[in-house]
């Protein structure tokens, strides 16, 4: 049997190993799959829209921090298994693509801190009314689902205590709720906290 040249020796090889790691980039792809039952659906075609559940009434009784966690994967269906480089950058959904991760980064979210400005300067109302403003504002800009994956892709990248990761996916929740209704952003932002709707307090 002939002796295969060094190139071809260095071919074969070459071909090994980018078979192995096709083997192993399926292998995880499907990991992600049994630990995402979303994805199956985005890897079918499918294009799931999360629906806007009943909003849960939060109090402000302190529990225990991995309490609110576990709520808010309750409450929210929050995904907490992708940062923003998945939807963003590897961009594995057909809900969110990298140009509508870029639009909300430094084009919505500048505004919808520059109208949570204008409307209360106070801390915990701030924080709030950016959270709510800029899910609805990308819910309007792009659909329900690409404002809840980015917005909770965000809670995974810049991790807080869970009673106030509950509070920031509450108002995310809020806010893609007052979406395409009747009346300008501001007006329809500065009911819902004068009403109650918009949660201030840290807490589940």
């Amino acid at each position: 049997m002939a002796k295969l040249s060094k190139d071809k020796r260095e071919m074969v090889s070459f071909v090994s190993v980018v078979i192995m790691l096709g083997i192993m980039i399926v292998w995880m792809f499907m990991m992600q799959v049994d630990d995402n039952p979303n994805m199956l659906a985005y890897a079918t075609g499918a294009n799931p829209t999360p629906t806007v559940t009943p909003l849960p009434t939060p109090t402000s009784t302190p529990r225990p921090f991995n309490y609110c966690c576990q709520k808010a994967v309750e409450d929210f269906n929050f995904d907490n298994s992708h940062g923003a480089w998945y939807y963003c950058v590897f961009n594995s959904s057909d809900c969110t693509t990298t140009g509508q991760c870029a639009e909300a980064k430094w084009i919505l979210n500048p505004n919808a801190q520059a109208l949570a400005d204008q409307i209360s300067k106070d801390w915990d109302k701030n924080d709030a009314l950016r959270h709510t403003i800029w899910s609805l504002m990308m819910t309007e800009a792009f659909s329900s689902c690409t404002a809840k994956q980015i917005a909770d892709a965000y809670e995974v990248d810049e991790p807080n205590a869970c009673n106030e990761m509950y509070k920031d996916l509450y108002n995310n929740q809020v806010g893609r709720s007052l979406a395409n209704q009747p009346g300008t952003i501001e007006e329809r932002v500065r009911n819902a906290l004068s009403s109650g709707l918009i949660h201030t307090v840290e807490g589940c």
